[in-house]
C-alpha cells in the first residue's frame, strides 16, 4: 500500500472481549468497503493503543474513515485477502444509516475480474451528523499529529 490517504466506510466493527484473541495480539476486526469491494480488516493490539478513545468509540456501522494506505498491510489467509491495519485511522463522518454504493466482497470481484464503476459513491454529507461540514482541516491535523505520514 502506499501513503495516500485512503477513505472507506465500516460495514462491521467488533471488539474482542479481553483475553480473546490474546495470544494472536489482535484488538478488533472490521469490514471495510470502498463502495465497489469489502475487504475483512484485522486490528493489532499496538494499532488499537494508538488510537484515541473517542475514536474508537465513534467507529461504528456505516461510519466513514481516513487511513493512509501505507497503515494498511495487505495479507492472504487460507486464499482469503485480508487487510492488517498498522496505524491509526480517524472517523471523518457518522449516523449513516446505509452502505455507500453496493459492495460485493473483493475476492468475488477480483475473480469475476469485475470491478463496477457506475455506482454512486458519494458520501450522503446530509445524513451525516456533522451535517456535511468539511473534514479536510481534521484530517490534515490529525494526520499531522499522529506521525504517520
Amino acid at each position: 500500500m502506499n501513503s495516500s490517504q485512503m477513505v472507506m466506510q465500516l460495514m462491521e466493527h467488533k471488539l474482542f472481549e479481553e483475553g480473546a484473541n490474546a495470544k494472536k495480539g489482535l484488538k478488533s476486526r472490521a469490514s471495510l468497503s470502498d463502495g465497489v469491494s469489502y475487504v475483512s480488516c484485522l486490528i493489532t493490539d499496538k494499532t488499537f493503543s494508538k488510537i484515541a478513545r473517542d475514536e474508537w468509540e465513534k467507529a461504528v456501522k456505516h461510519s466513514v474513515i481516513s487511513v493512509l494506505g501505507s497503515g494498511l498491510q495487505q495479507q492472504t489467509v487460507a486464499g482469503k485477502t485480508i487487510l492488517i491495519l498498522k496505524e491509526p485511522f480517524q472517523v471523518l463522518y457518522t449516523g449513516l444509516r446505509r452502505t455507500i454504493g453496493s459492495p460485493k466482497d473483493y475476492a468475488k470481484n477480483r475473480d469475476e475480474g469485475s470491478f463496477p464503476t457506475n455506482f454512486d459513491l458519494a458520501i450522503p454529507l446530509n445524513e451525516t451528523t456533522e451535517k456535511g461540514r468539511n473534514v479536510e482541516a481534521r484530517v490534515d491535523e490529525f494526520f499531522d499529529k499522529s506521525n504517520v505520514r
